[in-house]
């Protein structure tokens, strides 16, 4: 099952059972934030899913944003998390998620799919 919802800056998809979401701006802030989950809930229609967010171009993830990426709410329908990262800034930004708002679902950073 292959679907895709885009924006300009994010991009959501389906691939083997696999949710996949690009994230593709340099700050993520919590209004932006909250659109992306809102698209994400409207696009899985109440599915479960395993999560790969690639974050690309990300310099910024703000501590209101992180917070609620890693509430319930913000984590609603996610089984499992993993973050690919595309250079060692996007990697630092990732951990720094990861140790300053754990998210409620199990959740890794990795340099590749």
């Amino acid at each position: 099952m292959k679907k895709l919802f885009t924006k300009e800056t994010y991009a959501l998809e389906w691939d083997k059972n696999i949710l996949i979401g690009i994230i593709n701006r340099e700050v993520v802030d919590l209004e932006y934030a909250q659109k992306i989950v809102a698209s994400r809930q409207k696009f899985v229609g109440g599915v479960e899913f395993p999560l790969l967010v690639k974050f690309q171009s990300i310099k910024k993830v703000t501590k209101e944003a992180r917070d609620f990426f890693a509430s319930k709410q913000g984590c609603e329908g996610v089984l499992a998390g993993a973050i690919c990262v595309d250079s060692v800034l996007t990697n630092t930004v990732a951990n720094l998620f990861l140790l300053l708002s754990p998210p409620s679902v199990p959740t890794k950073v990795f340099k590749n799919e």
